[in-house]
């Protein structure tokens, strides 16, 4: 009986805390990373894969992203049960992106070929484990949203495909969530060069 309670606090935490709120990939998967870190100082012989089986939440954790022109919903799968998630993206007019442990990426194939016509982007988690927008000297993105790329291209007279180009599945733009289509802003800053904007299409 203790151990269902704690089970429930675990769950509504999840869900008051956790989702249902603007986070970006970056808040969620530190946060992940670091509650790993501390029970692997408990427990040396802990696995990535065992200690996502132990947490006591859904087999989801959905968030949503807000991107410049459309939101897109996140899912951090948790179990292997992908039929409830099937249920909740086909009823999703929104973009999805889906993180994933690597023994699940043929389910996960799967579902995403159940939808042709949806925008559904998945990623092993093991491309999260170096968080490269907290490394030092990293650069900032930004997605800019239909005005801004306009005002961008007016400045530089060009047309918006004239930009360097960026894959969506570059290691900052998997971070960042990028779309084909997206012009996004990078702002370096080091000691030599310090800092100054440059920008690239995503194609």
């Amino acid at each position: 009986m203790i151990g269902g309670k704690k089970k429930s606090a675990k769950k509504e935490q999840l869900h008051t805390e956790h989702s249902y709120v603007q986070w970006n990939v970056y808040q969620h998967l530190k946060i992940f990373c670091e509650d790993y870190a501390h029970y692997k100082i408990k427990d040396p012989m802990l696995s990535k894969d065992n200690f996502i089986k132990n947490l006591h939440f859904d087999n989801y954790v959905k968030m949503a992203i807000e991107r410049p022109d459309k939101t897109t919903e996140l899912f951090f799968i948790i179990e292997s049960d992908l039929k409830s998630l099937a249920q909740v993206i086909s009823k999703l007019d929104e973009d999805v992106s889906i993180i994933h442990p690597t023994a699940m990426e043929k389910l996960v194939v799967k579902l995403v070929n159940k939808f042709p016509d949806k925008t559904i982007d998945y990623y092993d988690y093991n491309v999260f484990k170096l968080i490269l927008p907290n490394y030092p000297g990293a650069p900032t993105y930004k997605i800019l949203n239909s005005a801004e790329a306009d005002d961008v291209c007016n400045t530089f007279k060009c047309d918006i495909s004239s930009f360097s180009k960026i894959k969506k599945r570059d290691p900052f733009g998997r971070w960042f969530l990028i779309k084909n289509g997206d012009l996004i802003r990078v702002i370096y800053n080091s000691e030599t060069t310090h800092e100054y904007e440059s920008y690239r299409y995503c194609k």
